[in-house]
């Protein structure tokens, strides 16, 4: 998909492809389908519930403030997800992520002062795994991982912020074919 930071989520039903189609989340209930996002400092968020309903996330802070988080639970919970867990993979940290005190301060108003610091650099800086944490708890979603790794810190991940990097890593999210509780172990085993 086209990701453009919103909040607009896609439901993938079986055969259908939606290359190109904008969004920055995917959701499925279908056991052949495997949802891709690509992210350089933008938190990747895979969930799953019990049920076999998935979803990848591409969450930057402008996607979290649209809302892109709790549409996409609530598209999972349409679909029949009761328990959703999520995974947030690397991401831009905040030592290495300098923020506008204009752009954090609707984000503090909506989640709380635990997503403001300081990068190495001492300037206002924004902590997005954080973010996204929050965002994800104020949606009953059960924070299952987080990934210690920084985007801009660590040369192994791209970082369009830190090296402008035009190079993207990507998160996959599928079904295991087993039953659906084999399915929810093995989804949580690999995050």
């Amino acid at each position: 998909m086209k990701q453009i930071h919103s909040g607009k989520v896609l439901v993938v039903e079986p055969g259908q492809v939606v290359e190109g189609a904008e969004a920055d989340a995917l959701v499925t209930a279908d056991p052949w389908s495997c949802l891709a996002i690509r992210t350089a400092d933008c938190a990747p968020i895979a969930l799953f519930s019990p049920e076999g309903i998935v979803a990848a996330v591409h969450a930057g802070w402008r996607g979290t403030l649209a809302g892109v988080i709790p549409n996409t639970v609530e598209v999972m919970r349409s679909k029949g997800s009761t328990e959703i867990v999520a995974a947030i993979g690397p991401c831009i940290h905040l030592e290495c992520y300098s923020f506008s005190t204009g752009d954090l301060d609707p984000l503090i108003a909506k989640f709380g002062n635990a997503i403001k610091g300081s990068d190495k650099g001492g300037q206002p800086a924004l902590n997005l795994p954080e973010l996204v944490a929050q965002a994800l708890q104020k949606s009953d979603v059960q924070v299952g991982m987080v990934s210690s790794r920084c985007t801009g810190c660590d040369s192994s991940y791209f970082s369009y912020r830190v090296r402008r990097d035009s190079a993207r890593q990507a998160l996959l999210v599928w079904r295991d074919q087993g039953t659906v509780d084999d399915q929810a172990c093995s989804a949580n085993s690999r995050l």
